[in-house]
């Protein structure tokens, strides 16, 4: 079964200059966003998340609302984790704008 994903909000792509009416996936694809900027705002994002899910987490009452939202952390937690191995994998291919000589 497909799973249904909602299109991120138009007001999220305006952070990144690219043609109007060009996707930000191509947008990236042809280079006239840089995937750096992408990542770097998706480690921002989450981070915000997780910092708000963790509040949320503590001023739940226990049940099932608190366990939903422990589960939902965790699964964040290793989306950021991906994330942070993806840039630092990055970090170590020459033709990368993240590159750094060790």
């Amino acid at each position: 079964m497909k799973k249904i994903v909602p299109d991120p909000p138009e007001d999220l792509h305006a952070k990144f200059e690219h043609p109007p009416g060009q996707s930000l996936s191509t947008a990236i694809l042809e280079g006239a966003v840089p995937i750096e900027e992408v990542l770097m705002n998706v480690c921002h994002f989450m981070f915000i998340a997780y910092t708000d899910g963790y509040h949320a987490q503590a001023l739940a009452p226990e049940g099932e609302l608190s366990k939903l939202q422990a589960s939902s952390l965790q699964h964040l937690t290793v989306a950021w984790g991906q994330i942070d191995a993806l840039v630092g994998a990055l970090r170590q291919v020459p033709a990368s704008s993240f590159y750094r000589p060790h």
